[in-house]
């Protein structure tokens, strides 16, 4: 769903739209300007170059749409029904927001706070759900069906259908900004959005993106994106032309929900992360159900 990341306009096309595959995949003309002449981010990105004139052309001739285009839509829903064709049964769908890059976007449609945009994005995956089902006739009929528990998602690939579960990774989880010593958040605040998150049928996360937050730390990329991350990374946290403490060897943070409405599905939810010096470390969400 990253047409909706970075302000909206940012990312060209969509995995899906009512009018058709024209609609879907368009002219990128449209926010990229005459042959890429008005977006310096995304020609880096794509090409290395700030200034790389390129056909912006969608459906048919798809000239710059590929698997090293960036900013172009690779996940026209058609593209991962073939997929599903060819045998898979279970995907892993994230949803992106990064607010330091999307601040640096003037041509903006969206906020950039990071868990609204999350949200738009839950939302979205939704809609094409339903979209996907009503052209298989109705609702559950369609390849491509959300799950939120293994039993779920096992009945869903026994049918022979596509089992989706939804993930969220950016890089200010739950609108914790700053640092360990220095934070944005505090427990009752994470336990209310992972409860909401939970409610929309979020089942993965990753604590970060690109930036550092109080839950965990990253690796920086290499290259000269490295220094664009890097920079942006400061900007996120707050601490601009602040040395970067050295964080401990291993520091365990953990929350949890500590009571839930009587009407919630479960009766525990745990989110941990391991803070390390060479790279981010992935964890679930894990969700103990009740009796």
């Amino acid at each position: 769903m990253n047409f909706e990341y970075l302000g909206g306009n940012f990312h060209c096309g969509r995995p899906w739209s009512p009018y058709g595959i024209p609609y879907a995949l368009p002219d990128c003309s449209s926010i990229e300007g005459p042959a890429g002449a008005t977006a310096p981010m995304q020609n880096f990105l794509n090409f290395g170059n700030p200034v790389s004139p390129h056909d912006t052309r969608g459906y048919p001739q798809l000239t710059a749409w590929g698997h090293s285009n960036l900013t172009y839509e690779g996940n026209y829903y058609r593209w991962v029904q073939r997929v599903w064709m060819a045998g898979e049964r279970l995907m892993v769908m994230p949803v992106n927001e990064n607010r330091a890059l999307c601040l640096l976007q003037a041509n903006r449609r969206t906020s950039c706070d990071e868990m609204d945009t999350a949200r738009l994005e839950l939302d979205d995956i939704h809609k094409l759900q339903d979209y996907v089902d009503a052209q298989a006739g109705g609702p559950g009929k369609g390849f491509f069906q959300i799950v939120t528990d293994p039993f779920q998602a096992r009945r869903v690939i026994n049918e022979g259908k596509l089992a989706v579960v939804l993930e969220m990774e950016v890089s200010e989880p739950f609108g914790c900004t700053g640092t360990e010593s220095n934070s944005s958040c505090d427990q009752t605040q994470i336990d209310q959005q992972l409860q909401d998150l939970y409610d929309r049928g979020v089942r993965s996360s990753l604590l970060l993106n690109k930036f550092d937050n109080p839950l965990t730390g990253v690796r920086f990329d290499g290259g000269p994106v490295g220094a664009l991350i890097n920079a942006g990374n400061k900007v996120s946290s707050g601490r601009s032309g602040v040395p970067r403490p050295a964080p401990a060897p291993s520091t365990t943070i953990r929350s949890t929900a500590a009571s839930l409405p009587a009407s919630s599905p479960r009766s525990s939810i745990r989110l941990a992360c391991r803070r390390g010096r060479s790279r981010p470390t992935r964890r679930r969400l894990t969700a103990t159900r009740g009796a």
